[in-house]
């Protein structure tokens, strides 16, 4: 199956037409289908198929040790830590914390100039 989808952001973002993370609030998975939803024209059904098909798969990446990168957008990966000998900050004991993996999120130049000016230049392509 193939979509053909095209996005336009174009202007000056403002409280009124600006992404709702810029003000304070939280754009969820809903908010975010949501949006798709109307830019693409594609129907509610399978614009949460294709989000749910993009995050499942940036999620089996990471878990097998991929780096994903976006151009312009920024790039996630997985720090691994060695176990080490903590504090309990209440008792002061010694614990053991294990060995862990967590996710890391690098933002990209272009994504991090538009959030600094305050402004749309257009959607980052590759």
């Amino acid at each position: 199956m193939t979509f053909r989808v095209e996005c336009q952001v174009s202007g000056t973002l403002t409280p009124s037409n600006g992404p709702k993370y810029l003000y304070n609030e939280i754009m969820t998975k809903s908010d975010l289908v949501e949006r798709l939803t109307q830019k693409t024209r594609l129907t509610k059904k399978k614009v949460e198929g294709i989000v749910n098909c993009v995050f499942d798969t940036m999620f089996e990446a990471l878990v097998t040790g991929d780096r994903i990168e976006i151009r312009g957008f920024g790039s996630w990966f997985v720090k691994d830590y060695k176990a080490y000998q903590g504090r309990n900050p209440k008792t002061g004991a010694s614990v053991k914390v294990p060995d862990k993996k967590l996710p890391f999120f690098k933002v990209g130049k272009e994504l991090k100039k538009g959030i600094d000016d305050h402004k749309a230049t257009g959607p980052i392509r590759g």
